[in-house]
């Protein structure tokens, strides 16, 4: 659970700060897997979203956000299914954890894997795009961008949600 609570604070650290710049820099060509903060998010809210209905046996194939999605929407989107995540982490019985899980990829190829790795491999996919934006960021010319290490979660937040 510690993980989810980490992992929705940092996303709402990074999305607050990308809000407060210039809107045109939300869809600013930057050199990255995506091409813009906003292509970025979309992707991150894209295989939150995917994991969730995977974990939720949900059997409807997932359906990402309309393209015309602007950048507030699409925080919003992200953070309520962390949220989803959040809840369901402290909910969740101990064992619920070694559930496994029978999916296919995009590409139909099927895979099983439990409730807690797909739970480490969201919150490590996030750690590893909140650094792509951190980056795209910099880039831009952005400043005061908030550190969102783990460690400094657990020093400075850790515990208080």
């Amino acid at each position: 659970m510690e993980y989810t609570e980490y992992h929705f604070w940092a996303n709402r650290m990074i999305c607050s700060r990308i809000l407060e710049l210039d809107p045109a820099w939300w869809t600013k060509e930057v050199v990255s897997s995506f091409p813009s903060l906003h292509q970025t998010l979309r992707h991150m809210e894209m295989a939150d979203s995917a994991w969730w209905q995977r974990v939720q046996d949900e059997a409807m194939p997932f359906a990402p956000p309309d393209s015309n999605t602007d950048t507030p929407e699409l925080v919003k989107l992200l953070l309520e299914q962390n949220e989803r995540w959040l809840r369901w982490a402290k909910e969740t019985a101990p064992d619920g954890f070694d559930r496994i899980i029978s999916y296919s990829n995009s590409k139909g190829q099927a895979f099983q894997t439990s409730c807690r790795h797909i739970l480490m491999h969201v919150v490590n996919h996030g750690t590893y795009h909140r650094g792509q934006l951190v980056t795209m960021m910099r880039t831009l010319g952005a400043e005061n961008i908030p550190q969102t290490d783990f460690v400094h979660w657990i020093r400075v937040e850790g515990g208080k949600e």
